[in-house]
């Protein structure tokens, strides 16, 4: 007998039972829910009427298009995440009011808060921050405000640090102001610190007298910042500013930008020291186009690889700041500028 003949006629021996023992196959009662709800997995909380004061830390957002006559959205917590979801929250127009405010004057220093995805209008500012550390704002459009697009402030004594400013569009805002208003500021108040703070691939156009400024003021520091790879044009006088005239603004880096400038200064520094300018395509767009990059009162600056035409002037710096050769010819660089022309820290001037 072969083995195939032995196996059936063995499953022919074995019991029914033993061939279906697997149990009954109806189940005992209707299944229960798999999927988690979107609250479960991120509980958010919505804001739908302005102003809204966030007071404890956690995640919001925006539920459509949102108008106040006050501030926009109050930020008094840390560790907050605030997502517009693509709709506007608009103002009045009013100096005082802002758009997004993270308020560390009423409870300490504001920290770990992320406000992304939409667009503020219509306020006196757009984003403050007044007192804050390691904050982000990312993917914003700032735009219309009276006064300005955006304001850091180290005030009072007080820390506005590490905070970053990444892909956001500031335009249009202080046109109708004569207060130096500009697309982005970092400032201080009475021996305060806005230092260390980053501002990156953002648009800065259009906007009042300034396009992007720091600015030590009050016995306060504004170091240690950064721009790097904005897209900067279109303003009635500097179109970048650093000043240490009142405090210190040292140890800053304005990298990799391009200004298309329309008013008197592509990047001006006053009375600062130790800060870097490297690597800037600046263009001037009008008559009124006076000076490339200008150090005033300024010792210590490096000045290297930044190419600057159509101004009047192209570069003006003091002799204690260290400067790149200057190329000014036309040409094959290796041929008809020389060692000038083969520098990799030449800057060019036409």
């Amino acid at each position: 007998m072969t083995i195939m003949h032995r196996i059936v006629l063995l499953s022919l021996a074995l019991p029914i039972s033993n061939l279906f023992a697997q149990g009954l196959l109806t189940p005992p009662g209707a299944p229960g829910a798999t999927m988690k709800t979107l609250t479960q997995v991120e509980p958010r909380t919505p804001i739908s009427s302005l102003p809204f004061t966030i007071s404890a830390s956690g995640s919001y957002y925006l539920t459509g298009n949102l108008t106040s006559t006050n501030h926009g959205v109050i930020i008094e917590a840390s560790g907050v995440s605030l997502d517009l979801m693509g709709f506007t929250l608009s103002g009045d127009r009013e100096q005082m009011e802002f758009g997004i405010f993270l308020d560390g004057a009423t409870n300490g220093l504001i920290r770990n808060v992320m406000v992304h995805n939409g667009i503020v209008r219509d306020f006196g500012y757009g984003l403050v921050i007044w007192g804050g550390n390691n904050n982000r704002f990312e993917n914003l459009v700032s735009s219309c405000n009276a006064f300005g697009g955006a304001v850091l402030f180290g005030a009072d004594s007080g820390q506005c640090n590490a905070n970053t400013i990444q892909n956001c569009t500031f335009a249009d805002n202080g046109l109708n102001s004569t207060n130096g208003s500009a697309g982005i500021t970092l400032t201080t108040l009475t021996k305060g610190e806005c230092s260390g703070n980053t501002i990156d691939h953002c648009t800065v156009g259009g906007n009042g007298e300034q396009g992007i400024v720091f600015s030590g003021n009050f016995s306060g520091t504004c170091n240690g910042n950064r721009i790097s790879d904005c897209t900067i044009g279109n303003h009635a006088t500097m179109e970048i500013m650093l000043s240490g005239t009142e405090g210190e603004c040292s140890g800053n880096t304005v990298a990799g930008c391009t200004i298309r400038q329309g008013g008197t200064g592509g990047i001006y520094l006053q009375d600062v020291s130790g800060n870097r300018i490297d690597g800037n395509h600046i263009v001037g767009s009008s008559t009124n186009s006076m000076v490339g990059i200008h150090c005033e009162g300024s010792t210590n600056n490096v000045v290297v690889r930044n190419s600057c035409f159509g101004q009047q002037y192209g570069l003006v710096v003091n002799t204690t700041d260290m400067l790149g050769p200057i190329v000014s010819e036309t040409g094959i660089l290796s041929t008809t500028n020389g060692a000038a022309g083969l520098s990799p820290w030449a800057n060019f001037v036409k």
